[in-house]
């Protein structure tokens, strides 16, 4: 009787130590060895940061390192207690909330700024070191529904019988225009989030991209579209045992239970549901057969109520992508995992679009980890279902601190964004600002991106819906590649003479394989013009820039033939901080109303440590100030608007400058990096500047020197015109010549304090044109 005692009593004594063990930050040297020797010694190695051939470093429990060290792995240790380690650093941060920079409802950029670098209003911290204990996830989705019940349904339960081994349902919500019904036809997308319980912010980041979507629906029209013809289905916590099970253990966050709670029936508990799936299950060293290992793949595949569950969730419905969103790493993973192949280029081609924002490493399990893994979610997913499933690693942590959770969620957005247009596909049509009166003919430009992979005609077709129309120019079929953009100009023939305040309106279209995309256009004629305060299209090098050792023009890409201005012409960069300056002011007026930078640009930066801004001081001693642009991302370590990882087509860039109305300021681009950028990419680039004022009149005041003359004779002129002045004494001097829209015709540096010059205009069309005398001083 005493040897049968002794058993479970030992066993249970297991139990508690394991429950209690310590968790390490720690470096394993790989030494030349691969991941997968690391796996076989018996670790879960799919969460950390690897550098192949040379080192896996992530958060392990003091028996996974034992077991490494056994197997021949030298270990540096650089916390031997991380649970307590955040505890203690968590307490002292305070979470973090980023509100509307400025109101694009009112910015003359109509894409201006990026809605995502907002929190959303209704989103909250929770009581859980800033992460939502079980309760207030449920209360969530249930304030969801009462706030937005014409958007999201009520929560229900994934399967109608099944419940995970201590009883409780998964929890399903659908998002969409029509959320009570499935609507036959209609896309469908899944996100799912713990699958492994100690991973909070893969919940946290869906739950303000819900937020996100539901605040944002009546005013933003390209989401109202989306949601409008598709069905986003989230299950956000798919282990709810194993996630209470840390909230009881860690109430103040922390907890490293990764499995559910199932009872091994040998004193061990759990099995990692991400190694439980049936396609390939138990293929190879990709799981373990151990129930105490954090990758045991339990007795069969499909054994675990909460794959079942997931499992007939995903056979009733037609997904056409599933984000299984997990942390850490920073990484995009995607089939295969237990073996080293990619089964098709539709993941690398999906994958680079998802993760072109947050620069996420991405690729098979193999290609991100060095090893395999097989019973994987995305697996059976894509080789049974055929979905194309993918893995998101947000983060570098299991438990981010409070104040990097808001980061987190941005840096996931867009990807999560992504891929709802992906389950739409098709293509979207945009008009852009610039719109502008060329006699009868309104010329207004637009933007159409594709949502698919591979190419198709896209069709472009209008339709007046005021009196005041003629006629359209035909635009030929634009062929666009897997998720570019392509832009054009439309010619809109006016009827007759517009008068001030008259509205020109009409629909765009864009047709796609039968998928049509409707952009209505509501454009008003002011006689008062925007008024270029610079322009350079970059073809004259430097130009209005001062000299630079990095910056500067090159033949390598450019929007407009041939020249654009890089950081690193003909060259990759290298590990820099550097600025490209204006050489002298530029002067808003003080009666403008509205003033904006206007460029194209693109770049291919390490979205790690390195990142490009533009960026203004009103004195050279002042402190820069970054500007938010319809392109630039939201940097959470920096709280500043940058432009980072991978954007390598050419796209207009704009930027509203409202609030240096009556200023003047140098304008700075930057480029930093501190990698060393070690993938040789490239950079930023841009091309044809303008920046540009309007005020309400058309009319207005500017700084006048009395000091500064200019006279033209004859005027009227014909053919040529002699333009004669004088300025300011020790100062330098320019002459623009602008036509009756504001557009700069010429500038020509003055070298003298007076003289005359022989302006040409033979050529030019009938009409009236302005010319202005600069000095360093004012005009």
């Amino acid at each position: 009787m005493k040897h049968k005692l002794l058993l479970p009593i030992f066993l249970f004594l297991s139990f508690i130590a394991r429950s209690q063990e310590k968790i390490l930050d720690a470096r394993i040297w790989l030494d030349g060895r691969t991941m997968q020797d690391l796996v076989v010694a018996g670790l879960e190695a799919d969460h950390g940061f690897y550098e192949p051939g040379v080192y896996f470093r992530s958060e392990f429990s003091s028996l996974e390192l034992i077991r490494v060290k056994k197997a021949g792995f030298r270990i540096d240790t650089f916390e031997t207690d991380v649970q307590a380690r955040y505890l203690r650093e968590n307490a002292r941060r305070q979470p973090v909330r980023t509100v509307a920079a400025a109101d694009r409802s009112q910015s003359p950029c109509e894409d201006f700024g990026s809605a995502s670098a907002e929190t959303p209003v209704n989103y909250t911290y929770g009581s859980m070191g800033g992460y939502y204990t079980y309760e207030e996830y449920l209360a969530i989705l249930d304030d969801m529904h009462a706030k937005f019940p014409h958007l999201i349904s009520e929560r229900k339960p994934v399967h109608e019988s099944l419940l995970t081994h201590e009883g409780r349902p998964q929890w399903f919500v659908r998002i969409s225009d029509n959320p009570n019904t499935d609507e036959t036809g209609e896309a469908e997308a899944l996100y799912t989030a713990i699958h492994h319980a100690r991973e909070p912010n893969s919940l946290t980041h869906l739950i303000y991209f819900m937020w996100h979507l539901l605040e944002n629906y009546d005013r933003d029209p390209d989401l109202r579209y989306l949601l409008n013809q598709t069905e986003l289905y989230f299950i956000p916590c798919l282990n709810p045992d194993g996630y209470i099970y840390n909230q009881t253990t860690n109430p103040d966050g922390g907890g490293f239970w990764r499995k559910n709670r199932r009872d091994n029936g040998d004193g061990t508990f759990g099995v990692d549901l991400n190694r439980n799936y049936g396609y390939n299950w138990g293929v190879g060293n990709g799981s373990s057969p151990t129930t105490s290992s954090e990758v045991y793949r339990g007795p069969a595949a499909f054994s675990e109520p909460e794959t079942q569950m997931a499992r007939a969730f995903i056979e009733a419905h037609n997904f056409e992508v599933v984000l299984n969103c997990h942390t850490s790493g920073n990484k995009m993973v995607h089939p295969w995992g237990y073996e080293n192949s990619v089964p098709t280029p539709d993941f690398t081609t999906l994958a680079e679009w998802l993760t072109r924002e947050s620069g996420y490493l991405h690729g098979s399990c193999w290609q991100t980890l060095g090893y395999l893994a097989c019973g994987t979610s995305d697996d059976w997913m894509y080789g049974e279902k055929d979905r194309l499933a993918y893995t998101p690693e947000t983060g570098t942590s299991f438990w981010p601190f409070i104040d990097q959770i808001d980061g987190n969620n941005k840096s996931m957005f867009q990807t999560n964004l992504s891929a709802a247009w992906y389950a739409l596909g098709g293509a979207v049509i945009r008009h852009l600002p610039g719109a502008s009166l060329n006699g009868n003919v309104l010329q207004a430009p637009f933007k159409v991106r594709q949502y698919e992979i591979g190419t198709a005609p896209v069709q472009i077709s209008f339709e007046a819906l005021s009196n005041n129309i003629a006629s359209f120019a035909p635009v030929a079929n634009l062929t666009i590649e897997d998720f570019e953009s392509s832009s054009f100009v439309a010619l809109i023939n006016l009827s007759g003479t517009l008068q001030p305040g008259e509205e020109v309106r009409f629909v765009a279209r864009a047709e796609r394989q039968g998928q049509i995309h409707a952009d209505t256009v509501v454009w008003e004629f002011q006689p008062s013009p925007y008024v270029v305060a610079v322009e350079d299209d970059l073809e004259s090098g430097s130009g209005i820039w001062s000299p630079n050792t990095f910056w500067g023009a090159t033949t390598e890409y450019a929007f407009s033939p041939g020249k654009s201005m890089t950081d690193s012409p003909n060259d990759v960069y290298t590990e820099m901080e550097n600025f490209l300056i204006t050489k002298d002011k530029v002067a808003i007026p003080p009666d403008a109303t509205e003033a904006r930078l206007r460029f194209f640009a693109l770049w291919d930066i390490d979205p790690g440590l390195d990142w490009a801004q533009v960026l203004v001081k009103t004195d050279l001693n002042a402190v820069e100030e970054p500007l938010q642009g319809s392109l630039t991302t939201y940097n959470s370590n920096l709280a500043q608007y940058v432009y980072e990882g991978t954007h390598l087509y050419w796209e207009e860039e704009c930027m509203d400058l409202g609030a240096y109305l009556g200023q003047k300021f140098y304008l700075i681009f930057s480029m930093i990096s501190f990698s060393g950028n070690p993938d040789g990419r490239d950079g930023f680039y841009f091309d044809d500047l303008v920046l540009e004022y309007r005020t309400e009149s058309g009319v207005h005041t500017i700084e006048l020197h009395p000091e500064c003359q200019v006279s033209a004779q004859p005027n009227p002129a014909s053919g040529q015109t002699r333009l004669h002045w004088s300025g300011e004494q020790g100062v330098g001097h320019q002459l623009d010549i602008v036509d009756a829209s504001g557009k700069i015709l010429q500038q020509i540096a003055l070298p003298e304090d007076s003289g005359a010059y022989t302006l040409q205009t033979a050529g030019w069309p009938a009409g009236v044109y302005w010319y202005r005398l600069y000095s360093d001083r004012g005009v």
